[in-house]
Parts: structure tokens; C-alpha cells; sequence
């Protein structure tokens, strides 16, 4: 690979600082006892796009709180889209 080659490559790499812009879409106070349900989103920082994540917000512990990241396995992205929306729209947590 060449020094030009490699320097067009490295450009899909590139990373700009962009705002954040936080938002709270969605909160379900009544799903469970344990935990305060929240639908965020945040700026992916390309393309004017959003991502989004959700948040189980304890409601027997105080800030600062641990936290625990769950990610889809590579699976969820070639699912059938009917999959993907039951998945979704369900959440991961127990409702207990």
C-alpha cells in the first residue's frame, strides 16, 4: 500500500469533536418498582443522524451510578426487521 493509498484509507477513520445534544424521547415510570425506564438519544456527530439507547435509571440507589453497557450481537443486525422491532420495542431487562 502506498503513502497516498493509505492516507485515503485512514480518512474513514477520522473522528470530529460534535456537540452531543441529548435528549430523553421517551420515560415509563410505571414498568417496574425497581427502575425508572428512560429512551435517550444523542448526535451520532455525521450525517445529521441520532443513535439511540436505553436507560434503566435505579430507583433504590443515588447518582453517581454504576453502569452497564449491553450491546446486540452481531445477529440483531441481520435479523428480519420483525425481529429487530419485537427486540427493540421490548427491552432486554426482566419486568419483575
Amino acid at each position: 500500500m502506498t503513502d497516498a493509498e493509505y492516507a485515503i484509507f485512514t480518512r474513514f477513520f477520522e473522528q470530529r469533536p460534535a456537540p452531543l445534544e441529548p435528549r430523553i424521547e421517551v420515560t415509563d415510570e410505571s414498568s417496574s418498582p425497581h427502575w425508572i425506564k428512560q429512551k435517550v438519544s444523542f448526535a451520532a456527530g455525521y450525517g445529521g443522524e441520532r443513535l439511540t439507547a436505553w436507560l434503566y435509571l435505579p430507583r433504590a440507589a443515588r447518582p453517581p451510578y454504576q453502569v452497564v453497557i449491553q450491546m446486540a450481537d452481531a445477529a440483531t443486525f441481520y435479523a428480519g426487521r420483525a425481529r429487530l422491532s419485537r427486540t427493540s420495542s421490548a427491552g432486554h431487562m426482566p419486568t419483575t
